[in-house]
């Protein structure tokens, strides 16, 4: 790991200044779903996205943990999607406890079309930055991230040694 000589004061000020970038970024992505004419929640949208990815079918259970939702809000949630017409729901084959969801073929082109317009409005926004600095953001982050799992790992192994020697 590359020490880049900093005092612990410039390290928080840097973490305050990326927290700060972070949460703009979130507001701005945000923002540029605000234009989208999009009557429902955030959250209808997000599942729309999880489903049109996954390709399939999917348990409630499994898309609310994907989400960090309760399952009981999950399951009000694809209710609603239900009487909108983006998501059908059918039984397990396995297990009659259980229930699997799917997008109609109006939920996929829901998600089609807005999928068309924030990809059309990340092109925009990207195509303002060079692609040598573009690429070289990434590489920054991905060298963060490496670096925190790396941390996180030898977090782990540091821990398991500690509670076997317990």
């Amino acid at each position: 790991m590359q020490d880049n000589g900093g005092s612990a004061d410039n390290l928080a000020q840097r973490l305050r200044k990326w927290t700060h970038v972070r949460h703009r970024f979130a507001k701005a992505y945000r923002g540029m779903f605000a234009g989208l004419e999009w009557p429902h929640s955030k959250s209808t949208l997000e599942v729309l996205l999880y489903l049109y990815r996954v390709k399939k079918e999917a348990e409630p259970s499994v898309i609310a943990d994907f989400m960090y939702m309760p399952r009981q809000t999950m399951t009000s949630l694809l209710d609603t999607m239900v009487k909108d017409g983006f998501v059908v729901s059918n039984p397990h084959p396995t297990d009659r406890r259980r229930k699997l969801v799917r997008l109609t073929g109006g939920g996929r082109t829901t998600i089609r079309r807005l999928l068309n317009s924030i990809r059309a409005g990340e092109r925009e926004a990207v195509s303002r930055v060079a692609d040598e600095r573009f690429d070289e953001m990434i590489s920054v982050l991905d060298e963060v991230c490496s670096s925190m799992e790396g941390w996180a790992e030898a977090r782990k192994k540091t821990a398991k040694k500690k509670n076997a020697a317990d």
